[in-house]
């Protein structure tokens, strides 16, 4: 009880509070002198009480799990001196909440109380010197064998190279997927395991740029996740509330203007557009983890005895149940050249949604749909019902 608290967090260059704010160093004019300004100083103060008082639950969670005794333990370089500084306390004043919060141990906490307790009938405290310690048996025979010259046989060696991992299949897959890495064919035996990035600098902090194609399609998703579907029946009812998502902050004013409204207008217009308002269940941008086998995964077989799993995790755009079952819309803003073909691409990650659906909802999944905003039309995908491979 006697071990510092881990105070390294407050002696960074750079100091972060949630409500505070950032705290830094300043350096005189010479450039030569540096001190904490003074809201680095009400940062570091608000953090170490923070600390302090996350340290005093878990002392108080420990010390009331005991059942019958409690035993506590406390090292100190020299536990005579403490007990005298801490009676020293007792009588001249009884230290108050700001010498308590001053303290870089448990220390002074438990031996100020019990000092203080004169009664000693439900606690003992006893002081036992370094000398009267002797080290376990079971320390002396591990310093004896550390000693011992340790040897190894040709044999030994020979079985050591020549180790093979049971379970090689596994270890080439991914421990975690998303449906969009299958639909974009990231991962597999084989597989890269990873896209090509550019090293384009952004231009975010340009004043009047356009958005990207990538962040217009972001924009779309948004406005389907945060719009009010009883307001997309006409133009000015859907302007309206993009303009509303924009006030409270879902949509910016750049993402407003790049969401077309006529598009969302011919979604809701749409078979599939109207049966989503008719739906009494609705889900947005659904979050989902399944532990899943990987032959359901990948057309492969696994090694004997290997009984691992993927963690398959994604977000589904939108999600609603009908009497027979459940269908998965997926928002698509490709531009648009082959619906079947570009259809194609996704059918892995529809299948992957449907898959992850049908074991987390404990329903039927009887449809699964693009939407492809391009050119306003929707293409129904067939899967595989019982796993994810093709």
């Amino acid at each position: 009880c006697a071990k510092q608290f881990n105070e390294d967090d407050l002696r960074g260059r750079v100091l972060m509070h949630p409500g505070l704010g950032i705290g830094l160093f300043r350096k005189d004019e010479g450039g030569v002198v540096e001190y904490p300004t003074l809201l680095r100083s009400a940062v570091e103060e608000s953090l170490r009480q923070e600390m302090l008082s996350e340290e005093l639950r878990i002392l108080y969670v420990g010390m009331t799990r005991a059942k019958e005794k409690l035993i506590m333990t406390m090292a100190l370089q020299d536990a005579a001196e403490a007990l005298k500084k801490g009676s020293r306390m007792l009588i001249e004043n009884v230290p108050d909440e700001s010498f308590m919060m001053q303290q870089h141990s448990p220390a002074m906490w438990l031996l100020l109380p019990l000092l203080a307790d004169n009664s000693q009938t439900a606690v003992k405290l006893s002081v036992i010197n370094s000398s009267e310690l002797k080290a376990p048996i079971l320390f002396e025979e591990e310093a004896k064998r550390e000693k011992e010259v340790f040897t190894i046989s040709e044999e030994e060696i020979k079985l050591s190279m020549e180790y093979k991992y049971p379970f090689g299949r596994a270890a080439a897959l991914p421990s975690k997927l998303t449906p969009s890495e299958l639909s974009h064919g990231l991962f597999g035996p084989g597989g890269a395991g990873e896209a090509g990035l550019s090293a384009k600098k952004p231009d975010i902090f340009k004043k009047d740029r356009q958005l990207t194609f990538l962040e217009r399609g972001i924009a779309h998703h948004m406005a389907m996740q945060f719009i009010d579907f009883q307001c997309c029946t006409g133009l000015s009812d859907i302007e309206k509330d993009l303009i509303r998502l924009e006030s409270q902050g879902f949509l910016t004013k750049a993402q407003r203007m790049a969401v077309e409204p006529r598009k969302i207008l011919a979604f809701f217009r749409s078979e599939i557009g109207g049966r989503l308002i008719a739906s009494r269940s609705v889900s947005r941008e659904f979050q989902f983890s399944v532990l899943t086998p990987p032959e359901d995964i990948f057309d492969i077989q696994r090694d004997e005895g290997d009984d691992s799993e993927i963690l398959l995790q994604g977000v589904i755009d939108c999600l609603f149940l009908e009497n027979d079952g459940l269908v998965i819309i997926d928002f698509k803003t490709d531009r648009l050249q082959n619906a079947e073909k570009q259809a194609e691409n996704y059918k892995r990650q529809l299948s992957a949604y449907a898959y992850a659906m049908e074991r987390v909802m404990r329903k039927k999944v009887k449809e699964t749909v693009l939407w492809f905003f391009d050119k306003d039309i929707a293409v129904k995908i067939e899967r595989n019902e019982k796993k994810i491979a093709f």
